[in-house]
Protein backbone atom coordinates (compact mmCIF):
# COMPACT_ATOMS: atom_id res chain seq x y z
CA UNK A 1 0.00 0.00 0.00
CA UNK A 2 2.77 2.20 0.80
CA UNK A 3 4.53 1.53 -2.83
CA UNK A 4 1.43 1.98 -4.39
CA UNK A 5 0.55 5.54 -2.37
CA UNK A 6 4.19 6.83 -3.54
CA UNK A 7 3.91 6.01 -6.90
CA UNK A 8 0.54 7.75 -7.38
CA UNK A 9 2.18 11.22 -5.23
CA UNK A 10 4.74 10.81 -8.02
CA UNK A 11 2.44 10.66 -10.97
CA UNK A 12 0.15 13.32 -9.47
CA UNK A 13 3.73 15.71 -8.89
CA UNK A 14 4.05 15.51 -12.42
CA UNK A 15 0.89 15.97 -12.66
CA UNK A 16 0.43 19.36 -10.65
CA UNK A 17 4.26 20.53 -12.78
CA UNK A 18 2.61 19.51 -16.16
CA UNK A 19 -0.64 21.85 -15.34
CA UNK A 20 0.99 25.15 -13.84
CA UNK A 21 3.68 24.73 -17.31
CA UNK A 22 0.48 24.17 -19.60
CA UNK A 23 -1.53 27.11 -17.85
CA UNK A 24 1.71 29.51 -18.35
CA UNK A 25 1.63 28.82 -21.97
CA UNK A 26 -2.07 29.19 -22.13
CA UNK A 27 -1.52 32.53 -20.43
CA UNK A 28 1.29 33.74 -22.69
CA UNK A 29 -1.26 33.33 -25.57
CA UNK A 30 -3.32 35.55 -23.79
CA UNK A 31 -0.79 38.19 -23.81
CA UNK A 32 -0.18 37.01 -27.20
CA UNK A 33 -3.51 37.66 -28.85
CA UNK A 34 -3.72 40.93 -26.42
CA UNK A 35 0.02 42.13 -27.86
CA UNK A 36 -1.55 41.72 -31.53
CA UNK A 37 -4.75 43.73 -31.20
CA UNK A 38 -7.52 40.45 -30.95
CA UNK A 39 -10.40 40.68 -28.92
CA UNK A 40 -10.26 38.58 -26.09
CA UNK A 41 -13.49 38.01 -24.08
CA UNK A 42 -13.58 39.04 -20.00
CA UNK A 43 -15.34 36.53 -18.65
CA UNK A 44 -15.04 38.18 -15.57
CA UNK A 45 -16.46 41.35 -16.32
CA UNK A 46 -18.56 40.19 -18.58
CA UNK A 47 -16.81 42.54 -20.91
CA UNK A 48 -14.48 42.78 -23.88
CA UNK A 49 -11.67 44.68 -22.64
CA UNK A 50 -7.50 45.01 -23.13
CA UNK A 51 -7.06 46.77 -19.89
CA UNK A 52 -5.56 45.56 -16.97
CA UNK A 53 -4.38 47.10 -13.44
CA UNK A 54 -2.45 44.55 -12.30
CA UNK A 55 1.00 43.34 -13.74
CA UNK A 56 2.00 40.60 -16.10
CA UNK A 57 3.32 38.58 -13.48
CA UNK A 58 0.97 39.01 -10.78
CA UNK A 59 -1.58 37.93 -13.08
CA UNK A 60 0.25 34.81 -14.59
CA UNK A 61 0.02 33.96 -11.11
CA UNK A 62 -3.47 34.52 -10.12
CA UNK A 63 -4.20 32.55 -12.71
CA UNK A 64 -1.71 29.60 -12.34
CA UNK A 65 -3.36 29.29 -8.90
CA UNK A 66 -7.19 29.52 -10.52
CA UNK A 67 -6.36 26.64 -12.62
CA UNK A 68 -5.06 24.34 -9.76
CA UNK A 69 -8.17 25.39 -7.36
CA UNK A 70 -10.55 24.28 -10.58
CA UNK A 71 -7.98 20.87 -10.85
CA UNK A 72 -8.81 20.10 -7.17
CA UNK A 73 -12.42 20.81 -7.99
CA UNK A 74 -12.89 18.06 -10.24
CA UNK A 75 -10.75 15.97 -7.52
CA UNK A 76 -12.79 16.32 -4.61
CA UNK A 77 -16.27 15.82 -6.60
CA UNK A 78 -14.75 12.54 -7.73
CA UNK A 79 -14.34 11.60 -3.81
CA UNK A 80 -17.74 13.08 -2.79
CA UNK A 81 -19.10 10.57 -5.59
CA UNK A 82 -16.91 7.51 -5.05
CA UNK A 83 -15.09 7.40 -2.07
CA UNK A 84 -15.51 4.48 -0.03
CA UNK A 85 -14.30 6.18 3.32
CA UNK A 86 -16.21 8.82 5.02
CA UNK A 87 -13.61 10.60 6.17
CA UNK A 88 -12.60 10.85 2.79
CA UNK A 89 -16.15 11.88 1.51
CA UNK A 90 -16.33 14.60 4.25
CA UNK A 91 -12.36 16.41 3.49
CA UNK A 92 -13.64 16.40 0.16
CA UNK A 93 -16.94 18.21 0.56
CA UNK A 94 -14.61 20.79 3.13
CA UNK A 95 -12.17 21.39 0.82
CA UNK A 96 -14.99 22.29 -1.88
CA UNK A 97 -16.53 24.97 0.87
CA UNK A 98 -12.59 25.88 1.10
CA UNK A 99 -12.01 26.25 -2.50
CA UNK A 100 -15.46 28.36 -3.93
CA UNK A 101 -14.59 30.72 -1.18
CA UNK A 102 -10.78 30.81 -2.61
CA UNK A 103 -12.48 31.54 -5.92
CA UNK A 104 -14.79 34.06 -4.85
CA UNK A 105 -12.00 36.12 -3.26
CA UNK A 106 -9.59 35.64 -6.58
CA UNK A 107 -12.73 36.47 -8.70
CA UNK A 108 -13.08 39.99 -6.69
CA UNK A 109 -10.16 40.59 -7.17
CA UNK A 110 -9.54 40.05 -10.84
CA UNK A 111 -12.95 42.26 -11.64
CA UNK A 112 -11.08 45.31 -9.48
CA UNK A 113 -8.21 44.80 -11.03
CA UNK A 114 -9.57 43.55 -14.51
CA UNK A 115 -7.77 40.46 -15.24
CA UNK A 116 -9.47 37.56 -17.20
CA UNK A 117 -9.30 34.41 -14.53
CA UNK A 118 -10.12 31.00 -16.32
CA UNK A 119 -13.68 29.33 -15.43
CA UNK A 120 -12.86 25.69 -15.97
CA UNK A 121 -9.96 23.51 -16.71
CA UNK A 122 -8.80 22.12 -20.18
CA UNK A 123 -9.76 18.77 -21.61
CA UNK A 124 -6.83 17.58 -21.50
CA UNK A 125 -5.76 18.95 -17.96
CA UNK A 126 -8.69 16.61 -16.88
CA UNK A 127 -7.58 13.25 -18.67
CA UNK A 128 -5.95 11.97 -15.12
CA UNK A 129 -8.60 13.14 -13.31
CA UNK A 130 -11.03 11.26 -14.86
CA UNK A 131 -9.07 7.97 -15.23
CA UNK A 132 -8.89 8.21 -11.61
CA UNK A 133 -12.48 8.19 -11.59
CA UNK A 134 -12.50 4.93 -13.15
CA UNK A 135 -10.63 3.05 -10.70
CA UNK A 136 -11.95 1.05 -8.09
CA UNK A 137 -12.78 2.94 -4.53
CA UNK A 138 -9.70 1.47 -2.56
CA UNK A 139 -7.59 3.14 -5.44
CA UNK A 140 -9.46 6.39 -5.97
CA UNK A 141 -8.98 7.20 -1.94
CA UNK A 142 -5.27 6.30 -2.07
CA UNK A 143 -5.10 8.19 -5.48
CA UNK A 144 -6.95 11.10 -4.47
CA UNK A 145 -5.02 11.61 -1.35
CA UNK A 146 -1.57 11.61 -3.56
CA UNK A 147 -3.16 14.36 -5.73
CA UNK A 148 -4.53 16.71 -2.84
CA UNK A 149 -0.59 16.71 -1.48
CA UNK A 150 0.88 17.16 -4.79
CA UNK A 151 -1.40 20.17 -6.23
CA UNK A 152 -1.00 21.67 -2.42
CA UNK A 153 2.39 21.59 -2.40
CA UNK A 154 2.44 22.90 -5.72
CA UNK A 155 0.04 26.21 -4.73
CA UNK A 156 2.08 26.64 -1.85
CA UNK A 157 5.40 27.22 -3.87
CA UNK A 158 3.38 29.05 -6.25
CA UNK A 159 1.95 31.59 -3.44
CA UNK A 160 5.47 31.75 -2.05
CA UNK A 161 6.90 32.96 -5.36
CA UNK A 162 3.78 35.33 -5.49
CA UNK A 163 4.90 36.72 -2.61
CA UNK A 164 7.71 38.55 -3.53
CA UNK A 165 5.61 40.41 -6.19
CA UNK A 166 5.85 44.46 -6.27
CA UNK A 167 2.27 44.63 -6.20
CA UNK A 168 1.05 45.27 -2.25
CA UNK A 169 -2.65 44.48 -2.69
CA UNK A 170 -1.76 41.08 -4.10
CA UNK A 171 0.83 40.21 -1.69
CA UNK A 172 -1.47 40.58 0.58
CA UNK A 173 -3.55 38.40 -1.39
CA UNK A 174 -1.16 35.71 -1.53
CA UNK A 175 -0.63 35.95 2.29
CA UNK A 176 -3.84 35.67 3.06
CA UNK A 177 -4.43 32.72 0.35
CA UNK A 178 -0.98 30.89 1.79
CA UNK A 179 -3.36 30.74 5.59
CA UNK A 180 -5.98 29.29 3.98
CA UNK A 181 -4.00 26.70 1.82
CA UNK A 182 -1.65 25.66 5.13
CA UNK A 183 -5.61 25.38 7.36
CA UNK A 184 -6.44 22.90 3.88
CA UNK A 185 -2.89 20.90 4.48
CA UNK A 186 -3.74 20.51 8.25
CA UNK A 187 -7.29 18.56 7.45
CA UNK A 188 -5.80 16.71 4.95
CA UNK A 189 -3.26 15.29 6.99
CA UNK A 190 -5.34 15.04 10.07
CA UNK A 191 -7.49 12.22 7.86
CA UNK A 192 -7.06 8.91 9.20
CA UNK A 193 -7.85 6.18 6.45
CA UNK A 194 -6.14 2.72 6.04
CA UNK A 195 -5.83 4.61 2.26
CA UNK A 196 -3.50 6.94 3.91
CA UNK A 197 -0.94 5.22 5.54
CA UNK A 198 1.44 7.62 8.18
CA UNK A 199 4.88 7.90 7.04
Amino acid sequence: MKNTFRLSLTFFALLAATGCNMADKKSNMEKDSIANDTAVKDHVGGVETFETKLDEEAGDYIKQATYRLLLEKEANQVAINKSSDKKLKTLAENLQRHNRQTLARFSQYAVSKKVILPSMAADYQLVPIKKMSKQSAKSIDTAYLAYLKANCDTTLALYEKARANREQDFKALMLQESKVLSAKMKLITEVESPAYPKQ
